[in-house]
């Protein structure tokens, strides 16, 4: 398993060539970004990009208001999957009033 960091490879169009060259190798894509929801929700689309039925996604299932309102997909975990929206982009309307009130 390979797990290349999308905001440390030039973001998904960077490391898209990255996991090519993994899954070409015969190796598991696995993104490796935690830290935030942006990014883990962008390394969620590339891996379902690649239509990798095997692949694995971490997210961090302690709760964390922040990425749950920037990106309510991932607060959506069920039986192991989250799903992404087919909007444009990563598919999410961040809750900025959310946001406000938890900054307040």
């Amino acid at each position: 398993m390979v797990q290349p960091d999308l905001a440390k490879w030039g973001g998904i169009s960077g490391v898209a060539a990255v996991v090519d060259r993994i899954a070409s190798a015969g190796l598991r894509y696995c993104p490796h970004y935690l830290g935030g929801g942006i990014g883990l929700l962008a390394s969620a689309h590339l891996l379902a990009a690649r239509g990798d039925a095997d692949g694995w996604l971490e997210v961090d299932a302690n709760e964390n208001p922040l990425r749950s309102l920037l990106c309510p997909p991932l607060a959506a975990l069920a039986n192991g999957r989250i799903a992404l929206a087919e909007a444009p982009g990563l598919g999410v309307e961040p809750d900025l009033a959310g946001l406000r009130a938890l900054c307040a």
